[in-house]
């Protein structure tokens, strides 16, 4: 471009400057370009040119302003040029579209420089109220190598800006290699891959003149949003567009019918075969959740449009346009999180968060998450059974249960078994979890048969550990009381008197939900029954006679469509005839619909075709009528179809799916070789034959840490049972849980301890089966061995009421040898301890300690002297503790013992010493503990000890030396699942904190552990930190601090709790501080209102205290 003779050059660039931005106006591109053009040209070089625009730019303008709009492109302006070099040219192109002239720049450094630009203008916020994340798609193109003119080489640029958009914006492209629109991991902020497979298919129909499109989605992927956008782009193109129950007009040549993930299927394909017969172009667009599910084959499948969910960038964009506000990246991710990228889910996660006040505005005008909602979500339990194959034709219940679940809070799903009630309930509550604050649970009641055993299994489930200041009921509805979770309980027909405890719990826990599922309605009030019907069966006067229409009566007749997907499953690469499928048909209307018998029948697809399996139930003529006559005849379906697939399993598959009913909650492939086997069987040949029956379904299978575990529907079990007669199998069964016991309580101790926990809880219900048997055998033995091994599990707090139980029971039986009868006495008292129950534990513990005695048995002298010694020094008898603990060690050191009792002994010895307070001789204990338990490999008194050292070099205030200990100690309880020890660590670690001058996260960390030691019912605990945590309340809130300190006192007096010389003096520094801001008579006041607290008072108190007022 040549300047005017009578302007210079300066005024010329004021002239064709951007007022709004302070680029160059669009005016003066073509000179920048040609002349770079020209330069290159004549030196023999290359120049550069960029076409770059802000990735959805209209919804700041919607939700701010243009104002604020024009403020964020000055700002981009303004980093571009501290990114470009001097000779560069930047030039506002129209809009929030740009173009930048790189003189003698080649592509490798063009994109160099493309990439810096990205990233300056896409990592960094813009400043403002409230601050703004913008990104930029650019496209790059060089001269002489893309092209070889000005407008050439902008059009190109242009194009490889749109390219930018299509590979997820917020990026540089300098090539012209298409992003393949159909691949889901690209993440598109928006529908440009799909909508690219839409123009594609409505070409390929104008051409071909019949086709169906599948738009393929999870739920909530936004089908109907889409389906409307696709009807626009028919409608540009002339297509008359009708959806799946329109009528097109009579004039109409071409037409697109569109049908959402609700419609009738086969309806759908009867109107687009009549279309067809009479339209010159019909098209179909069917939405589907599953890409490779039916359409009707009456038109050919031409193509698949995948919606896939949206990334985080689109889901900040679209907070960004529905809060007319800036949303904060912590926001964006936990809907992200929540919604897994699908606008449907944000949408209700977003209205959740806003309803229970968690959606906050900060002063600058930013949108937040509040503190509350993200540790909720972090701590969100999702335990539900995985799906071991898909749930098919329960859509439309899956619907409406959903819908069912916002509206009551206790749904009860009904039928007879073999229903589908335990998989449409898992499928159920795994699409509304999200929709539950703390997620969704799963509990099973096969093996229940008490309102105490529901109690206890929900409570393991949950996590609550069972203490003795509250019944166990008490504690898991508290622990329930504050969440939003369902709570799925399954074969509740096993304990229909536990219904008064559904009743408790939802009354006193407004945010839960329970979904049941048994034979029989629950009877309580505000029940919503849903009744489970079969599927709907096959009408064998409209099965279809052509293949083309296959499809459509599978998606009619969920019963045939069942058969055909196990069928498939279970011989891969089968295809089935039009006489295949009207045999299919024929079995699931014999079969009454009953997926179970649909599933049991079609597995044997391997060695059967549908014919055949017909013909042989047509040789049973009489199946609906097998097995007993007064049960329902649906039932007698059910029982005569596992009838029928037992019968083709030869003898010894027979036999060994019989004895596998001996086995509650399932079992390992070892256990079937020892329980089930002749001695002669190969471990090959039995993983075959097990493989076989997974296949038939009649046994699943999952995934453990031990390998595959075997497992088998009750109903199922229940008929293999009955043909249990086989003394020798439950005998087996018997020992083999007992010998496990036994290696249990060695593996509990040990390295491998967090294995054995879990190993302990998935066999748990083995354990339960063989001691009841052992106990009805009266072998005393056996039954002591069990109790014996699990001891350490009970230990955790999991089902600690049952252990004690066990133990009484034993105990109350003549005939346990002396020797024995004082061990299951020593586990005894120190399960009475775990949840203080001294009274108990020292009657047990002295008589367990007079045995030992009497025999001449040093093992259980020394055991039984830790558990006296524990009693008495909890009990405030400092001096009876020591010789205890110290006659312990002597009898270990004579006898060449480094075990853990050893341990136990010093790490008491050492607790008595800080009691004392000699610091130092404490630590010199705890240090040779530490290096014992290391030797001996228990992780958990590892653990105590390590917690133990840094508790006292707290106490020394070496804080270089505690950190290291505690945060080892918090590792370890997690690896074994200890979570008294975690609430003992983090006590220590929030004196710690505080110690470091950080008393926020002192006092998290003190309710963390009070939470804890108070669900197990350990008041010496809970009482040890509440003192810690209100010495920290005295230096901000004198008079709760006061209060508190009086329930605290109190409370240790009744219970004769003894306090170290340390939290002696760390009590006297609480009373100087209270003192100092109180009167006599407001402290008087203060303390006496505390006095009248109970325990569970003064704790919901310590809960009540603001941290931010320690800030």
């Amino acid at each position: 471009m040549t300047d005017p003779p009578d302007l210079d050059r300066g005024v010329l660039r004021t002239l064709l400057t951007d007022v709004v931005t302070g680029a160059l106006a669009r005016g003066g591109l073509n000179g920048c370009l040609d002349g770079a053009i020209a330069r290159a040209r004549q030196i023999g070089g290359c120049c550069s040119v960029f076409v770059f625009d802000v990735d959805h730019f209209k919804t700041v303008n919607d939700a701010y302003g243009h104002a604020r709009g024009d403020v964020v492109l000055r700002s981009i302006v303004e980093r571009a040029k501290g990114v470009v070099r001097e000779a560069d040219v930047l030039v506002r192109y129209g809009g929030d579209e740009f173009v930048l002239v790189l003189p003698e720049t080649d592509a490798v450094e063009a994109l160099q420089v493309a990439t810096r630009l990205v990233d300056a203008i896409g990592t960094k916020p813009f400043p403002g109220s409230p601050p703004l994340s913008v990104s930029i798609s650019l496209g790059l193109a060089t001269f002489p190598d893309d092209a070889a003119d000005r407008q050439s080489l902008i059009e190109l640029a242009d194009r490889r800006n749109y390219l930018a958009k299509r590979r997820g914006r917020g990026r540089a492209v300098g090539d012209d290699l298409q992003a393949s629109g159909r691949r889901s991991s690209e993440r598109l902020l928006e529908r440009d891959a799909a909508l690219a497979v839409v123009r594609d298919f409505l070409v390929r129909l104008d051409v071909s003149g019949r086709g169906a499109l599948r738009v393929a989605g999870e739920r909530g992927a936004g089908h109907s949003r889409f389906l409307a956008e696709v009807g626009k782009l028919a409608r540009l193109r002339g297509f008359e567009v009708v959806d799946g129950v329109a009528e097109p007009a009579g004039h109409a040549e071409r037409v697109l019918v569109l049908a959402d993930t609700d419609a009738d299927l086969a309806d759908v394909g009867r109107r687009v075969r009549r279309l067809a017969s009479s339209v010159r172009v019909v098209g179909l667009v069917q939405a589907v959740h599953d890409p490779a599910g039916p359409v009707p084959q009456a038109l050919p499948l031409l193509d698949t449009a995948v919606l896939t969910p949206l990334s985080e960038s689109a889901l900040h964009v679209w907070l960004r346009t529905t809060l007319r506000g800036e949303p904060t990246r912590e926001l964006v991710h936990w809907l992200a999180r929540r919604s897994g990228g699908f606008i449907a889910q944000a949408e209700r996660g977003l209205t959740q968060l806003a309803g229970r006040g968690h959606l906050e505005q900060g002063g600058n005008g930013d949108w937040g998450v509040s503190a509350a909602a993200v540790a909720r979500a972090d701590n969100a339990r999702r335990r539900l059974p995985a799906a071991v194959s898909s749930l098919v034709g329960r859509a439309r219940d899956v619907s409406r249960l959903t819908d069912l679940l916002a509206e009551r809070r206790l749904v009860t799903l009904t039928g007879a078994g073999g229903i589908g009630k335990t998989r449409l309930a898992v499928a159920v509550a795994g699409a509304v979890a999200d929709e539950f604050a703390d997620g969704a649970v799963f509990v099973s009641l096969a093996e229940a048969t008490t309102t105490e055993m529901v109690v206890s299994a929900v409570a393991a489930v949950l996590e609550v550990p069972e203490g003795t200041n509250e019944p166990l009921t008490d504690a898991v509805i508290r622990a329930l009381s504050g969440l939003e979770l369902l709570l799925v309980l399954d074969n509740f027909e096993h304990v229909l008197s536990a219904g008064s405890f559904v009743a408790a719990l939802l009354a006193a826990a407004p945010g839960v939900c329970v979904l049941a599922t048994s034979r029989q309605r629950l009877r309580l009030t505000g029940e919503q029954v849903y009744p489970v019907g079969p599927l709907p069966v096959p009408d064998l006067d409209r099965l279809p006679s052509r293949p083309e229409e296959a499809d459509e009566a599978l998606a009619s007749w969920p019963a045939l469509a069942l058969f055909v997907s196990r069928a498939t499953e279970a011989v891969y690469g089968l295809t089935f005839s039009a006489a295949d499928l009207r045999a299919a048909a024929e079995v699931c209307v014999r079969l009454d619909g009953l997926p179970l018998a649909i599933e049991l029948t079609a597995a044997n697809c391997d060695v059967l075709s549908p014919t055949q399996i017909l013909a042989q139930l047509d040789v049973r003529s009489e199946l609906p009528a097998a097995g007993p006559q007064d049960l329902p005849a649906r039932q007698r379906t059910l029982r005569a179809t596992i009838d029928w697939s037992f019968a083709l399993l030869d003898a010894d598959d027979q036999e060994l799916l019989t004895r596998l009913a001996v086995f509650a909650g399932g079992c390992t492939a070892d256990a079937v070789a020892a329980i089930c086997l002749p001695s002669d069987e190969t471990t090959e040949r039995l993983a075959k034959r097990l493989t076989g029956l997974v296949d038939r379904n009649l046994l699943g299978a999952r995934h453990t840490e031990d390998g595959l575990r075997y497992t088998m529907l009750e109903t199922i079990r229940a008929y293999a049972g009955e043909r249990l007669t086989d003394e020798q199998v439950t005998a087996r069964h018997t020992s083999y849980f007992a010998e496990f016991a036994a290696r249990a309580d060695r593996g509990l101790g040990g390295h491998d301890g967090a294995a054995w926990y879990a190993r302990v809880s998935r066999e748990y219900l083995n354990l339960r089966a063989a001691h009841t048997r052992a106990m009805a055998d009266a072998d005393l033995l056996t039954a002591a061995r069990i109790v014996l091994g699990v001891n350490r599990f009970w230990q955790k707090g999991w089902h600690i009421r049952e252990g004690r139980e066990w133990h009484r029971r034993l105990l109350a039986e003549d005939g346990l040898p002396e020797g024995v009868r004082g061990r299951v006495m020593d586990s005894a008292a120190f399960l009475a301890i775990k949840q203080d129950d001294q009274a108990t534990a020292r009657t047990l513990g002295e008589e367990s300690l007079r045995i030992g005695r009497r025999l001449g048995d040093h093992d259980l002298m020394a055991q039984s002297l830790n558990v006296v010694g524990l009693v008495a020094r909890q009990s405030g008898d400092l001096d009876q503790a020591r010789a205890y603990f110290g006659e312990c060690v002597e009898i270990e050191q004579a006898h060449g013992k480094r075990d853990n009792v050893l341990a136990a002994a010093r790490g008491n010895l050492s607790i008595i010493a800080r009691f004392e307070g000699d610091l130092h001789t404490a630590r010199d204990l705890m240090r040779h503990n530490v290096e014992l338990d290391r030797v001996v490999g228990n992780l958990r008194t590892l653990l105590l000890d390590l917690v133990g050292l840094g508790d006292v070099c707290v106490d020394l205030r070496d804080a270089a030396a505690a950190r290291p200990l505690l945060t080892e100690a918090v590792e370890i309880s997690r690896q074994i699942g200890d979570m008294g020890g975690e609430a003992y660590a983090c006590h220590i670690l929030g004196r710690l904190t505080r110690l470091e001058g950080d008393p926020v996260e002192a006092y998290r960390l003190y309710t963390a552990a009070i939470r804890i030691h108070h669900g197990f019912g350990d008041r010496f605990a809970v009482l040890y930190t509440l003192s810690s945590l209100v010495d920290l309340l005295s230096t901000v809130d004198a008079t709760s601090a006061a209060r508190m300190l009086g329930a605290v006192e109190v409370i240790r007096e009744q219970d004769g709790s003894p306090m170290t010389k340390h939290q002696l003096a760390v009590r006297d520094g609480t009373v100087r501080r209270i003192r100092a801001v109180l009167t006599d008579a407001e402290l008087d006041a203060a303390t006496a209102a505390g006095a009248a607290m109970d325990l569970d008072a003064l704790v919901a108190c310590a809960f009540e205290v603001d941290p931010a007022a320690f800030a």
